[in-house]
């Protein structure tokens, strides 16, 4: 995934970390993959009103949301009529912006899987990384599920030596078993251990995928209240969005 990360005020900072303002912000928020998509495919959808509002009650700081169309038909509106794609995606914007979410624009998805963590030695581990995020692109991103928590703090070291700050860009597990949680908050744990700038659990408000979706309503809405914790341990921010 490329991430343009322009949370408002945010930017990469020194010793790979990142700013808000002119201080030191490290945050943890969630995926709103399609608060976007939504109102693209259909202009009447502003169900991501009720979203924002319901993750800023839960105060999660930030979502990343796709900024685009996924798919190649859904840029059929960007070609056809420009004004009204980015009147829809203002909407957006301002929405979260009214309820003081930041906002991290991903783009280019797609589905490329190649390799795993476990075949790479700490060299090659760094390799990729470097080669995946060449500069001007200043700051790392990867996703980190299932056993990922054991090299969270191997990807901030190459992170550090790199000087750009990682952004853990999807991190979860799926399901409701105990030991889905459990891979859950390993995984949030080695977040804030590893000292991660920003993360992203996956994913809120996305029925698509039932064994990965979190709300406020289901049974996986523990996980809102965790990352909510997880963000009250942090250093707090000076200022905010």
């Amino acid at each position: 995934m490329t991430n343009l990360l322009l949370l408002l005020a945010v930017a990469a900072g020194p010793n790979a970390t990142v700013t808000l303002g002119d201080a030191p912000y490290r945050a943890i928020g969630i995926n709103y993959f399609d608060s976007f998509l939504r109102t693209l495919k259909n202009g009447e959808d502003t169900s991501y009103t009720q979203g924002f509002a319901t993750l800023a009650a839960k105060k999660i700081p930030f979502v990343r949301f796709c900024a685009t169309g996924y798919w190649p038909i859904e840029m059929k509106l960007y070609q056809e009529n420009r004004d009204e794609y980015f009147r829809r995606l203002d909407a957006v914007v301002e929405c979260a912006q009214q309820h003081h979410i930041g906002l991290v624009p991903s783009l280019f998805w797609n589905q490329e899987h190649k390799g795993t963590w476990d075949l790479d030695a700490p060299e090659q581990f760094r390799d990729v990384l470097a080669r995946a995020h060449p500069d001007p692109v200043d700051a790392i991103s990867l996703h980190a599920y299932e056993n990922d928590d054991e090299r969270l703090a191997d990807a901030q070291i190459v992170a550090r030596q790199l000087n750009k700050p990682l952004f853990v860009g999807e991190f979860g597990s799926k399901g409701q078993s105990p030991e889905e949680a459990a891979k859950f908050r390993r995984l949030l744990d080695s977040i804030i251990k590893s000292e991660v700038p920003l993360a992203a659990a996956w994913v809120f408000d996305y029925p698509n995928q039932p064994e990965f979706n979190i709300t406020a309503e289901n049974a996986r809405s523990w996980m809102l209240d965790a990352i909510a914790e997880a963000n009250r341990a942090l250093p707090p921010p000076t200022s905010g969005f």
